[in-house]
């Protein structure tokens, strides 16, 4: 992905980081990719659903809530 603010192609970070979901707090491993002249972080479409889907599996184990497989 390119940054938005010097067009040049961003590095994918990945960092471990606590998401709350529903008021409970869940570790996941962050996606993001990080401008490297702004610092800025951003995601796209992809990243955002990797993140979102970890924290609701994780609710789902917790909860033994079924999965839609």
């Amino acid at each position: 992905m390119k940054s938005p603010y010097t067009g040049k192609e961003m590095e994918l970070k990945r960092i471990k980081s606590t998401l709350h979901f529903r008021k409970e707090p869940f570790e996941i491993t962050y996606h993001s990719y990080v401008c490297s002249d702004s610092h800025e972080e951003f995601e796209d479409d992809h990243l955002t659903t990797l993140n979102m889907q970890q924290v609701t599996d994780q609710y789902r184990e917790k909860h033994n809530i079924p999965f839609p497989e």
